[in-house]
């Protein structure tokens, strides 16, 4: 013992009102995470800022700012404008897909219709297979469980 009451002080034994409390970590707070660019990037594009359009202030956020602004210069025929917003929003400027209103043609016809009795008459082979094995539609539901 010391002369402050400890029974040993030393390598591995700090003084007993030093050490930590029972069930108490020695880092709550834990490591702090890692800063990455993206995250604040994303951060600072949700501060809100004050723009003035059409003589009228607004509060709004950095990325709804730029967005105005990379669309204002893309219709004042800036090229480098137009092609971010072709690259960011690629479906938004494909040409419209006319769907053509056309009756089917009765070869067309002809031709479902052989597909469909294919269909059925398979669905029916099964269905004899099944009975001559003793396989009834309840035995199928137990079958794929």
């Amino acid at each position: 013992m010391n002369q402050s009451g400890d029974p040993k002080v030393g390598y591995k034994s700090p003084p007993q009102h030093s050490r930590f409390k029972a069930g108490q970590s020695g880092n709550p707070r834990g490591r702090p995470k890692k800063s990455t660019v993206g995250f604040e990037l994303v951060q600072e594009l949700k501060r809100t800022v004050t723009i003035r359009e059409n003589g009228t202030e607004q509060k709004t956020t950095k990325a709804a700012a730029l967005a105005k602004s990379l669309v204002a210069r893309a219709l004042n025929g800036d090229m480098r404008a137009i092609g971010h917003l072709i690259r960011l929003l690629p479906v938004q400027f494909q040409p419209p897909v006319e769907v053509a209103d056309q009756e089917t043609s009765p070869s067309d016809m002809q031709a479902l219709q052989r597909f469909i009795e294919r269909k059925l008459a398979g669905a029916e082979l099964a269905n004899s297979a099944d009975k001559k094995l003793g396989i009834t539609p309840s035995d199928k539901d137990t079958l794929h469980d």
